[in-house]
């Protein structure tokens, strides 16, 4: 069970999985700054959960974007002077009726760069924040379409996205082991 005291960032958060994961955390007495593009729905979200009791604070992120990726980090900083918990939830499923045989390298190179350069960065710029405070969780929500064992057709730029990931969350746990 998380802590009172603990700060948590959850990316996409207004909506979905994100909001759910936002919720659980509040109800465990974790300070939440939940995070989204949209402005509008990511305050609305947050009213939603703080009408149920969850200390939660809205915070624009584009994680397409190193610049706001960097203004965020600079805002926890200087808010909070720290972070505990990352959740890396924002992602795009933009290739459904797609294969490997169709899909356009855009489609491909969008999907990459949402789903893996985002996370990356966002741990770049939130781990010397964890650091400081010698404790940190970092959780970067995949997919069973990214799991080598199960791999398939159909949805390739999304596979390969998270497929990635998988790769990104193991090199950044072999790499922060033992560091708490």
């Amino acid at each position: 069970m998380a802590q009172a005291g603990k700060i948590a960032v959850v990316t996409g958060g207004n909506k979905g999985i994100g909001l759910e994961i936002c919720r659980q955390l509040a109800w465990q007495g974790v300070d939440v700054i939940l995070t989204a593009r949209d402005e509008t729905k990511g305050k609305k979200a947050c009213e939603e959960l703080r009408k149920e009791g969850g200390r939660v604070r809205f915070h624009p992120l584009d994680v397409d974007d190193p610049a706001s990726i960097r203004r965020f980090g600079e805002f926890v900083e200087k808010e909070f002077g720290g972070l505990d918990i990352l959740v890396n939830n924002a992602g795009i499923n933009i290739d459904a009726e797609m294969t490997a045989a169709d899909v356009d390298i855009g489609t491909v190179l969008r999907t990459v760069g949402t789903n893996v350069y985002g996370p990356m960065l966002m741990c770049q710029a939130m781990l010397p924040l964890m650091r400081r405070r010698n404790f940190g969780r970092i959780v970067n929500v995949s997919s069973t379409m990214g799991s080598l064992t199960e791999m398939a057709g159909g949805y390739p730029a999304y596979r390969i996205s998270k497929t990635a990931l998988n790769a990104v969350t193991r090199v950044l746990a072999y790499e922060t082991m033992g560091t708490n």
